[in-house]
């Protein structure tokens, strides 16, 4: 497995309201409030599908990305945020209660970067 540098992030999120189409609509906003690199074994394989679709799927080292999870969790709430219970690391992303912990191939960026627009 190759070895790579993944980031857990951690964002405050908010949904905002989008518009009246469709009667009405909301999209999620984040605020990166912590980013810690890691260093973790990643694969890729392909996979076919029962459709006979190709799909790329990701192979995370769990020990490395929990660890990372564990080490971001706790300078969360020492810098005084709450995140929620520790079992949602059993995911391998979660989002709760206004904060949320992914594991990404960059550090934390507010998303969206541009507002959404109904089409």
């Amino acid at each position: 497995m190759p070895v790579t540098v993944k980031y857990a992030n951690a964002y405050l999120t908010d949904r905002l309201y989008g518009g009246p189409e469709e009667g009405g609509w909301y999209y999620d906003v984040g605020e990166p409030i912590m980013s810690l690199p890691f260093v973790c074994d990643e694969s890729e394989e392909t996979v076919t599908d029962e459709n006979g679709y190709e799909n790329t799927k990701y192979v995370f080292d769990n020990l490395s990305r929990n660890m990372a999870y564990e080490r971001l969790y706790d300078l969360c709430e020492a810098a005084g945020h709450q995140p929620p219970e520790r079992a949602f690391f059993a995911r391998r992303d979660w989002s709760i209660d206004g904060m949320a912990f992914y594991i990404e191939s960059k550090p934390g960026e507010f998303f969206p970067q541009e507002r959404p627009h109904y089409e």
